[in-house]
């Protein structure tokens, strides 16, 4: 499996405090930006400003503009020769054998795969970060279940 090379760097530790608690007011693009970049997962901004996050594979981070939320969220590509009723297969096996991520087949008939972290009531950075590298490395697991070769 070709993905499986791409998670051997050792994860860096976050220097943050763990005693600190950011509560939604909190939770803004620039603060993730300032929480990614030292845990050595900001991989820059996309055209519309949201954050990119790569540890192997690549996803976005966008916060809920109230910051009570965050979405961690990536889209594949599915093969051009899967079928439609095993795209759906796939996503909805996903879905009833995982909580997390979600699996969606979107109007293009590609994947969208997301997590969301509710930070209502206090999260701490390294929480955050921790969340992250779980939905990245997720994606290796979700790779591997692909029986039916529906992801390109």
């Amino acid at each position: 499996m070709a993905f499986l090379g791409l998670f051997k760097r050792e994860p860096k530790a976050y220097p943050m405090d763990d005693s600190t608690i950011l509560q939604a007011k909190d939770i803004t693009r620039d603060r993730l930006r300032r929480i990614f970049e030292p845990a050595g997962l900001f991989d820059g901004l996309d055209s519309d400003g949201d954050i990119k996050v790569r540890d192997g594979l690549g996803a976005l981070v966008i916060p809920k503009a109230d910051g009570k939320q965050i979405r961690f969220f990536v889209g594949f590509r599915a093969k051009p020769t899967a079928s439609t009723e095993a795209k759906l297969r796939f996503a909805n096996r996903l879905n009833s054998t995982r909580h997390q991520p979600r699996a969606c087949v979107n109007e293009n008939g590609h994947f969208i795969f997301d997590f969301v972290m509710v930070t209502e009531g206090g999260v701490t950075a390294p929480q955050i970060v921790g969340a992250g590298r779980w939905f990245l490395r997720s994606l290796l697991a979700i790779t591997i279940v692909d029986k039916e070769d529906v992801l390109a």
